[in-house]
């Protein structure tokens, strides 16, 4: 079938239909095929530009890598598609449209609404809008979607967008871009931005050094993040919560509890308030090393009133610490304390369920293993099987395990 977002070569052929039959380009402008104003290029959501050119004038499709970063490749993709395409016609697109809306809210809508693979495709999500976004606008929107859990991919969207329009960019509109993907360990994502900042005639700040230092010690990359973390120390660049997040992350692993403890009081010293994440990846430190003695103390810190915040994850934590110093009795407390403290707040329960399975497994306590699953009821999931069979066989009872696998199976 001819295509629809392609103008006729010869104005006087007629126009195959999917469905057979066919019209007259003479009794049916292409105008009214398209839309008033499909056939401009501009309003596929890019520039006028030699790229677009060779597209309308060649059949076959351009391979077009527009980042690099995973999660966001677009790759041989035609832009007429198939029926399982992810890109919506241009046609389509255009139909999106809310009149009482403002184009900030629409763009919003938009971006929040698409994938990974749209957003960084051939037709941006803003396409559909009524008129392109200004720089103000696009600024709203990345304020807006880097508070959403996407690891700043959707704000990133919103850059390629500005970038491709010659739109101008600020340090403000990088900025808040930084942090998400910093929190969802994306090193490559980070680079990028940086290099997209460069690019545009901007130097990185301290805030922007610090999230890859951040990035970098989410991702285990512990000899990257000391080199930048020390750089910066070095050269005597303030040092924000971040770069403090990224260096307290690389002692997880290993269980560093005295080199978290001294991270701490110099960000303390240094008038580096901690905040949530820094609570979290604390706990992650104190349990992984076997110190549930101060996962207890940051547990009653965040139960007090005006306490450091929710006291679920720590009662998983101190389930993981017990479990490391091997005191099985430790564990059991720790789960009941946990359970009590879900039930009374109405919070969930399955987190700190998890924490026993896999603790009584380490420990290989099948029995109390058991009693955990007994008691979840209704509360099982795929994940709590997989937990159970792992910590089944960690101790050595591959019956009981297979009998776990039968009841999930039996489950659905």
């Amino acid at each position: 079938t001819d295509r629809l977002d392609e103008r006729p070569r010869n104005p006087d052929r007629r126009i195959r239909q999917p469905y057979g039959g066919s019209v007259d380009t003479h009794n049916k402008a292409w105008e009214n095929v398209m839309g008033p104003t499909m056939g401009g290029k501009i309003e596929r959501g890019y520039l006028n530009t030699k790229f677009w050119d060779e597209i309308d004038q060649i059949r076959e499709r351009h391979n077009v890598t527009l980042d690099p970063v995973k999660d966001m490749r677009h790759t041989k993709r035609r832009i007429e598609g198939t029926k399982s395409r992810s890109l919506p016609p241009i046609e389509v697109l255009k139909q999106r449209q809310f009149p009482e809306m403002s184009i900030h809210d629409q763009a919003i809508g938009l971006i929040e609404s698409a994938n990974a693979e749209s957003l960084f495709g051939v037709i941006h999500p803003f396409a559909s809008l009524r008129r392109k976004p200004d720089s103000a606008e696009c600024l709203g929107v990345i304020e807006r979607v880097c508070n959403n859990d996407n690891f700043g991919i959707q704000a990133a969207s919103v850059l390629h967008y500005m970038r491709a329009h010659r739109l101008e960019r600020t340090r403000a509109h990088y900025l808040p871009c930084f942090r998400p993907a910093a929190l969802g360990a994306r090193v490559d994502m980070v680079d990028k931005l940086a290099e997209w900042m460069r690019a545009d005639g901007m130097e990185l700040g301290p805030p922007e050094k610090c999230a890859r230092v951040l990035a970098c010690g989410l991702a285990d990359m512990r000899t990257n993040a000391t080199l930048e973390f020390e750089t910066l120390r070095a050269k005597g660049s303030p040092l924000t919560v971040d770069a403090y997040n990224g260096m307290i992350a690389t002692y997880i692993s290993a269980g560093e509890v005295e080199n978290a403890e001294l991270l701490r009081a110099e960000m303390l010293s240094g008038g580096v308030p901690p905040d949530s994440v820094t609570r979290t990846l604390l706990l992650k430190v104190f349990a992984s090393g076997g110190a549930p003695e101060k996962v207890e103390a940051m547990v009653a810190d965040a139960g007090a009133p005006g306490g450091a915040g929710d006291p679920g994850p720590g009662y998983e934590a101190l389930v993981e610490a017990y479990a490391m110093a091997k005191d099985p009795a430790g564990v059991l407390s720790a789960w009941d304390r946990g359970m009590e403290m879900a039930s009374r707040s109405g919070g969930d329960r399955t987190g700190v369920c998890h924490a026993a399975i896999k603790a009584f497994g380490f420990l290989g306590d099948v029995d109390r293993l058991g009693d955990v699953l007994e008691r979840m009821g209704a509360l099982k999931t795929r994940e709590t099987y997989v937990l159970a069979v792992r910590g089944f066989l960690a101790a050595d009872h591959p019956l009981i395990a297979e009998e776990v696998l039968k009841e999930m199976v039996a489950g659905g």
